[in-house]
């Protein structure tokens, strides 16, 4: 879902009124994020687009195409983008500001869920643990890189690691030994966004065998 906002510029030269209009469409959202390519379309309406001249007060503002842009914030808090272009002679110029914030930390679920009660065949039915940004709009995804499952029985700790996002052999049969109201553990989950080189930890899932 695309929000656009746009800005009114009213200038006044001599006995002429001089009335323009810029536009700055976040093609997201009207908050930048940190760490990863925000496009913009910034318009001017009556100037052509190599007449504007753009500048964003931190981080870049490169142009791709026509008016498309691409902003990419240093620092958290916020940026202010200024338009600047000429009619009639005139010039003009116009500043908006935007959030800019870090990037959502994703939420490491399994069969939709983040925990709670689980049904053994919808546990054994799973392939694996997947990381939901939920309704972030960026086309943004994260994999999981590894988990560890842990179950105890009987005062005894069983511990086995998948260094994937998929379920084990192993870890598959460590589920099917459940009993209804035992709980298991996936901890230790990490994962990775796509075009990043860094690996963050998730919070663990805690399930009961219903």
């Amino acid at each position: 879902m695309k929000k656009y906002f746009v800005i009114l510029v009213a200038l006044m030269a001599g006995t002429t009124g001089i009335f323009a209009q810029f536009a700055i469409s976040p093609v997201k959202m009207n908050v930048l994020y940190l760490g990863i390519d925000n496009p913009l379309s910034i318009s001017v309406s009556g100037v052509p687009d190599e007449k504007v001249s753009v500048e964003i007060s931190q981080g870049t503002l490169n142009k791709v195409s026509g008016n498309e842009y691409i902003a990419k914030p240093t620092t958290p808090g916020n940026a202010r983008i200024e338009v600047s272009y000429e009619i009639d002679g005139q010039k003009m110029a116009g500043i908006m500001e935007f959030r800019v914030k870090m990037l959502p930390v994703p939420t490491a679920k399994l069969a939709g869920k983040s925990g709670g009660n689980i049904e053994k065949t919808v546990l054994l039915a799973q392939k694996g643990v997947i990381a939901d940004l939920d309704d972030f709009l960026f086309d943004l995804r994260y994999d999981v890189t590894q988990f560890t499952v842990v179950s105890i029985s009987q005062g005894v700790e069983k511990r086995l690691i998948s260094e994937t996002a998929i379920f084990t052999a192993e870890q598959k049969e460590l589920l099917t030994s459940l009993n209804k109201g035992q709980r298991v553990f996936l901890t230790d989950i990490k994962a990775r966004g796509r075009g990043f080189d860094s690996v963050i930890n998730l919070r663990d899932l805690v399930f009961t065998i219903d």
